[in-house]
């Protein structure tokens, strides 16, 4: 018998002798007649309800849970940031404040306009806007990293069963979400404050499942404003949430074409994107208007098609960021794809193939194209994520060949890949209790326990900013991209009442953070060993600097060779500075700062025909009273500053585009 001949003859058995390869053959009431289901003793239910056991019992070891309900807040990298825009969640609370899609947060970088396009601080702040003084900002941010890191994994194994797959199936694919939450680049980005991305890549999973089914047939309006609705909630909380959705349904529509019916597909366009764009209408203009897409290409932008097979066989260095899990998925996958099914599951199996591998090459070569703007590297775990789904289906297909008795080649094929997949996952299971473990060995993110007491470094930084610094002037605050502590300076804009020079976090924007930020010893674009002393002082006066914190070599020695400025006290790595000069917040007239928050800018006691502040000039800044607000240049390549024509006595500045 030749292979052609044993293909055919494999491909009879599977359609006739077996029917349990046909989709929709796995629930029980889609059986033929006389055919019954294997009976299991765990119900789908049950095992998933154990995989939200499994995955709380997990995420309560490395949090822990005892940290939940302390105020100990969680600092590490861009979860300091995210906690910060809590603070203007609150601000947008307050009845005084215009309240819009942008707000001008005076904070940092001398003013800035502060729009909710920070990806994983969406729902932190709507939820600090809407319990505002009900719990305080650092339990409920816990308990929303939590919440979302026990329901993710939680979502493969629900969209799995949509598609019909059986107990065995269901087990598998919660196995393998949760190897891929622990085990892979999705834990870096959670546990690095990235948490929403990784939790709307698993919603999407079950999301796109809705949206085949929908196309093929099942459900009516009611389908379509749940999705419209749904999409709106996971758009909001990260706005690269369409990406992978938008490809999938593509897929769907190309791969179903000649069966698919325009009466379901025209509502579809019309009402789920219409539906999930309008509630973020308004945060997308503010973004298309203020945010600059130098901050968007800083990072998960590298080209490399190489890191493809890199992470493939699990490769976790450098650019490429590799899983042992991922190989069994792509066997799996592979298995699903090749071998003989039922028509409809083929289908469905080729659209999430096919999708997985299109998110994993936008991964590798997105940043030399248009897409660079959607940081594509982020991309590859996703991909990998939505292969579980064919990978399930691939399993029972290898599990049926492996019983093959006319065709004794593909029997022994299937029966060493499910030996290899085996082997592989057990691996994975112990990787997962290897990320969980505080071990001293390589970790995918920050090794346990996620929520840390406060360093010592932080308490004494925010000592001195409450005993030796006043809101008269602002602080230059270094930022340290490295060892976790890149958004320390946030946190200190949370706990303390002082304005800051530089940014939030190790990032540009518009209107002035860009120029201003201060990372790694550069400091107004330029190293700040070459600025010189006369124009660094001349910085100090125009953004009102009165102190100044430094963690590397080369700024504390340059700062150390300046007349005006005096060395006060180290906190471990950071040495913090008070420059000799009188604070004002006025370049040109007189008056007082009397109020400094969130969109929110009260002067008083102006006097003179005009008035020039020490705050960055955005766009779409009004005042109360009517006031005539222009820019005006103070240096070259400074960002221009607020000048008033004629000011009343008193006014408020916000910013409303």
């Amino acid at each position: 018998m030749g292979p052609m001949t044993r293909w055919i003859s494999w491909r009879r058995w599977s359609e006739r002798a077996r029917p349990e390869c046909r989709p929709g053959a796995f629930a029980s009431q889609r059986l033929g007649a006389g055919l019954r289901p294997k009976p299991y003793l765990m119900t789908p239910q049950i095992l998933i309800l154990a995989t939200l056991i499994v995955q709380s019992t997990l995420l309560s070891i490395t949090f822990p849970i005892s940290e939940l309900w302390t105020t100990t807040p969680m600092l590490y990298n861009d979860n300091a940031l995210n906690l910060y825009y809590t603070r203007l969640g609150h601000g947008h609370a307050r009845p005084s404040v215009s309240v819009g899609s942008v707000g001008y947060d005076p904070t940092f970088s001398a003013g800035y306009p502060f729009i909710m396009w920070t990806w994983s601080s969406r729902l932190p702040w709507l939820l600090a806007r809407g319990l505002h003084g009900l719990l305080d900002d650092a339990i409920m941010y816990k308990l929303c990293v939590f919440a979302a890191g026990v329901v993710a994994p939680v979502c493969v194994p629900l969209a799995v069963r949509r598609l019909g797959a059986d107990v065995p199936m269901t087990a598998l694919a919660a196995v393998l979400a949760v190897s891929l939450w622990w085990a892979s680049w999705f834990h870096w980005f959670f546990i690095e404050g990235m948490w929403s991305f990784v939790t709307v890549a698993y919603f999407s999973v079950p999301y796109v499942v809705a949206i085949i089914r929908y196309l093929e047939g099942d459900g009516g309006i009611r389908r379509l404003l749940w999705l419209g609705a749904v999409g709106a909630a996971l758009f909001f909380t990260h706005p690269l949430f369409p990406i992978a959705i938008t490809c999938g349904t593509l897929l769907s529509v190309l791969l179903s074409w000649p069966e698919l019916k325009l009466r379901r597909l025209l509502p579809f366009v019309l009402v789920v994107p219409t539906l999930s764009l309008l509630p973020n209408v308004r945060w997308l203009i503010g973004m298309q208007q203020y945010l600059d897409t130098v901050l968007l290409a800083g990072y998960f932008t590298t080209v490399d098609g190489n890191t493809v097979w890199k992470e493939l066989i699990g490769t976790y260095h450098g650019h490429a960021h590799g899983s042992k899990v991922y190989a069994p998925i792509a066997l799996l996958t592979v298995a699903s794809l090749l071998l003989p099914r039922g028509r409809m599951e083929r289908r469905r199996m080729w659209i999430f193939g096919l999708l997985g591998l299109t998110l994993i090459w936008l991964a590798a070569v997105g940043g030399a194209s248009v897409l660079r703007n959607v940081q594509p590297n982020r991309f590859a775990p996703v991909g990998y994520l939505f292969l579980t789904i064919p990978a399930v289906f691939g399993f029972r297909a290898l599990l049926s060949a492996s019983h093959m008795n006319d065709n004794r080649m593909i029997a022994a094929g299937a029966r060493v890949s499910l030996v290899v997949v085996g082997i592989v996952t057990v691996y994975c299971l112990y990787e997962v209790f290897a990320e969980v473990s505080s071990m001293n060995i390589g970790h995918y993110g920050q090794r346990p326990p996620q929520v840390r007491p406060l360093p010592e470094r932080i308490k004494c930084v925010e000592q001195w900013l409450e005993s030796e610094t006043t809101r008269q002037g602002r602080v230059l605050f270094e930022v340290n991209p490295a060892r976790g502590q890149a958004s320390d300076v946030a946190y200190h804009a949370y706990k303390t009442n002082r304005e800051f020079i530089g940014g939030p976090a190790p990032w540009p924007l518009r209107s002035g953070i860009l120029f201003t930020g201060f990372v790694n010893g550069n400091l107004f674009g330029q190293s700040i060993g070459s600025i010189g002393e006369r124009r660094f002082m001349q910085y100090i006066d125009l953004y009102n600097i009165g102190w100044i914190a430094a963690y590397s070599s080369e700024a504390k020695v340059t700062l150390g060779s300046f007349s005006k400025v005096a060395e006060m006290k180290n906190c471990e790595d950071v040495t913090v500075y008070r420059v000799k000069r009188p604070l004002d917040y006025f370049l040109e007239g007189r008056g007082a700062v009397v109020a400094s928050g969130y969109n929110d800018l009260v002067l008083d006691g102006l006097e003179g025909s005009s008035i020039v502040l020490k705050y960055n000039y955005v766009a779409g800044l009004k005042s109360e009273p009517a006031a005539n607000i222009v820019p005006v240049s103070a240096m070259e390549r400074m960002p221009p500053l607020i000048r008033i024509v004629a000011p009343p006595r008193t006014l408020r500045l916000y910013l409303e585009p």
